[in-house]
């Protein structure tokens, strides 16, 4: 075993949570229009094509990290996300933060225009729940598409807020 492989590993969650929410739209948005890939399937299907879960493993392998994946999923841009469906990808990320603790950083490739049947800043929401399971010490990065809807609590909640512009 080298210098390297002794040290101790930087471990990363990771997440793929994309919505784009139209208001104007009437019909909610449930967890059956979302397109969800857990863990290695999402790797093997999404991190080799222009993804930020590719840049993300990129980087993962470049700095020797330990990255925890736990789900890819998007929906096609559409109304407000059930609360069912909001909850879901919810419970999914605190109960991973939960027990695989302890994570050194929490990546969250987001859109930024999330809105919920209850929150009309469904990543602020976010945000705030795993800050509240997790708490302030880890660092937290987050990636919005170029015309994400960036909240003061998103901006507060998270250490880092990169926006992209690719298609």
């Amino acid at each position: 075993m080298d210098a390297h492989e002794k040290k101790k590993r930087f471990k990363v969650l990771s997440v793929e949570l994309a919505h784009e929410t139209n208001t104007l739209i009437s019909h909610l948005t449930g967890l059956e229009k979302f397109n969800i890939l857990f863990g290695s399937e999402a790797i093997q299907a999404r991190g080799s094509a222009n993804t930020e879960l590719a840049g993300v493993l990129k980087v993962a392998r470049q700095k020797g990290w330990d990255l925890d994946h736990v789900f890819s999923a998007q929906a096609m841009p559409s109304g407000r996300v059930t609360n069912e469906a909001f909850d879901y990808f919810c419970k999914l990320i605190l109960d991973k933060i939960e027990a695989g603790r302890p994570y050194d950083g929490i990546m969250l490739n987001l859109h930024g225009a999330t809105i919920t049947e209850t929150f009309d800043d469904g990543e602020g929401e976010l945000l705030r729940l795993i800050r509240e399971k997790a708490g302030w010490d880890i660092p937290i990065a987050i990636t919005l598409d170029l015309h994400a809807n960036v909240s003061e609590e998103m901006c507060e909640r998270a250490n880092i807020v990169v926006a992209y512009n690719t298609y």
